[in-house]
This record gives structure tokens, C-alpha cells and sequence, in this order.
């Protein structure tokens, strides 16, 4: 299975700067780009919110290639959105790949990989 994690940033920036309500649309509209990239997947894809301002997606018998064709196909979404928007939207992804017995390992790692993400873009 692969495991692809979100992580949306600014978000306290957003809410702090432009208020909760915004906060809440840009929450929202992360999800929906996920969602959107995920449109023509099987029905064996599940995404949930993991967290407050964080997604994860399970993609069953997904490999490496199949969570970053995924990524690709999301980044390729929410590049025009970002920008015409007023307001930060990015969020940090990070995946993994394993079995579903190491479900809470492979969710882990794929947090870490969205962590080294998160620090690339801030540098």
C-alpha cells in the first residue's frame, strides 16, 4: 500500500492575518484539490482528514510510482489556484509505501517525509 500525507501550510498566518474563516477555506480548499486529484482513481482510494489541517491518502496495492504520479497530478491541480489566490495555499506532502500490517510505520514515515517537505520550502 502507499500512504501520501498533507500538511497545509500558513494556516495559523491565515487565520491570524485574514481570520478563521478564510482559515477554513483554505483547509477546504486543499481538500478539494485532493479530492479532485483523486476523481479518476479507483474506488479503492480513500482519503480522510487526518487532523486539523492534515490529509492522508491510502492507496491500496499503491507503489511508489503510483503515490508520486498522484502527488504530481495534485501539484499540477493547485499550482493555478495558488496563483489567483490572495491567500497562501500550499501544503507539504510527504508518502510512503508498505504493507498493510505496518499501516501506523508507513502513515509515520510518510509524516517525516511530509516534515522534510515542510523544511525544503521554508529554506
Amino acid at each position: 500500500m502507499a500512504v501520501i500525507y498533507w500538511d497545509v501550510n500558513q494556516l495559523k498566518f491565515v487565520n491570524d492575518t485574514y481570520g478563521h474563516e478564510k482559515g477554513d477555506r483554505l483547509i477546504a480548499k486543499i481538500a478539494g484539490t485532493i479530492r479532485l486529484a483523486a476523481a479518476n482513481d479507483n474506488d479503492n482510494v480513500r482519503t480522510y482528514r487526518y487532523g486539523g489541517d492534515e490529509f492522508i491518502m491510502i492507496i491500496p496495492d499503491g507503489t511508489e510510482d503510483d503515490a508520486l504520479s498522484f502527488i504530481d497530478r495534485w501539484n499540477k491541480l493547485i499550482e493555478p489556484i495558488q496563483k489567483d489566490s490572495k491567500i497562501p495555499i500550499s501544503a507539504s506532502v510527504g508518502y510512503s509505501c508498505g504493507r498493510y500490517a505496518d499501516i501506523n510505520k508507513i502513515i509515520s514515515e510518510a509524516d517525516e517525509k511530509m516534515y522534510e517537505n515542510k523544511r525544503v520550502r521554508r529554506e
